[in-house]
């Protein structure tokens, strides 16, 4: 039988601080798969509590990410989990 994932502790670095960035951060904080520990304004900040075992990974949220969406333009975003992959994906 597959295992569920729940409540991974995430921490979101919001590189955009945008009112969408924001929603999108209340959005997975609702969502019973991915629990928001915080905020930082880089991946950099969050690395050493993914490091600590305190998170179990690191969401970016790109720079100029609403303006993209408004624009249609493409953007890639990035997760980051466990301690062999502390870069953005």
């Amino acid at each position: 039988m597959p295992q569920v994932v729940r409540a991974v502790p995430v921490v979101i670095a919001d590189y955009d601080a945008s009112s969408l960035s924001r929603k999108i951060q209340r959005d997975l904080d609702s969502t019973q798969t991915v629990r928001v520990q915080g905020v930082t304004s880089s991946v950099g900040e969050a690395i050493p509590l993914l490091q600590r075992g305190e998170i179990g990974g690191i969401v970016a949220v790109p720079k100029d990410f609403y303006r993209d969406v408004l624009h249609g333009t493409r953007f890639e975003g990035g997760w980051t989990r466990g301690m062999s992959s502390c870069a953005r994906s």
